[in-house]
């Protein structure tokens, strides 16, 4: 139950990581990351990847949850400064 309380709170949203795409490359998926920051913040992009590494996980996509992952660590690192 409190998962889903928790999610309310994500905004997941089409559009959220400003075209961001798992089979971009990486320098596409930072940039369109760096955009999204700018518009809504570092934390509100690592908690929207968080969101979609753990909804991949319980889907069972490997390969996106392995890159929303990669990508959450990357921007906790640049959130940091």
């Amino acid at each position: 139950m409190a998962e889903r309380r928790w999610s309310r709170h994500v905004h997941a949203r089409r559009g959220g990581l400003h075209g961001w795409c798992e089979h971009c490359s990486a320098e596409s998926r930072h940039r369109a990351l760096r955009s999204a920051a700018r518009a809504d913040g570092w934390g509100t992009v690592v908690r929207r990847l968080n969101y979609l590494a753990n909804v991949a996980n319980r889907s069972n996509n490997r390969t996106l949850h392995h890159v929303a992952r990669t990508d959450e660590r990357w921007a906790e690192r640049q959130e940091r400064g």
